[in-house]
C-alpha cells in the first residue's frame, strides 16, 4: 500500500504520536502566521556515510550486539562478518521478513538543502521540523 500526503496519519505508538504533535503544531502555527515559511522533512532509518566521511556513521563495535542492521551491513561489507542474516518470517511479504525503508545520509543532506533554499525568504525566519 503506498503512503502519501494524503494517508490518514494515525499515530500508533508514543513516539510516532510526539511527532504528529510536533508537526500539527507547526501546521497550526503557520496557519496563524501566513508569512511563516516552513517545511517539514519526514525521514527515518538515515544510513551510511558521505564519500568523504563528512556526515554519517561509523558503528561502534561495542552497539553491534543491539542488532543495529547499519553495523551488520558494514561488517559485513569489511569481511568482519561472514554473512548478513535476517530474522523474523511471519510478516505478510513475499519472503516472510519485514519491509524497511532507508535513506542515505548524502539524499539527507541534499533534501534539508533544498527545503532551505527552495523556500521564499520573508520577515519570518523559516522554521524546519525534521521528523525522524
Amino acid at each position: 500500500m503506498p503512503i502519501t500526503e494524503l494517508t490518514p496519519q494515525r499515530p500508533v505508538s508514543p513516539y510516532g504520536k510526539s511527532k504528529h504533535m510536533s508537526e500539527t503544531a507547526i501546521k497550526d502555527m503557520v496557519a496563524t502566521h501566513p508569512k511563516m515559511n516552513v517545511a517539514i522533512l519526514r525521514y527515518f532509518n538515515v544510513i551510511g556515510s558521505d564519500p568523504d566521511n563528512r556526515v554519517g556513521e561509523v558503528p561502534r563495535r561495542s552497539l553491534s550486539h543491539f542488532g543495529r542492521i547499519s553495523a551488520a551491513c558494514f561488517q559485513a561489507a569489511k569481511g568482519e562478518r561472514e554473512a548478513l542474516h535476517i530474522f523474523g518470517t511471519t510478516h505478510d511479504t513475499p519472503d516472510g521478513t519485514c519491509v524497511r525503508d532507508y535513506i542515505h545520509v548524502s539524499d539527507l543532506v541534499s533534501a534539508h538543502v533544498k527545503g532551505r533554499f527552495d523556500l521564499p525568504a520573508y520577515s519570518i525566519r523559516m522554521a524546519v521540523l525534521c521528523i525522524t
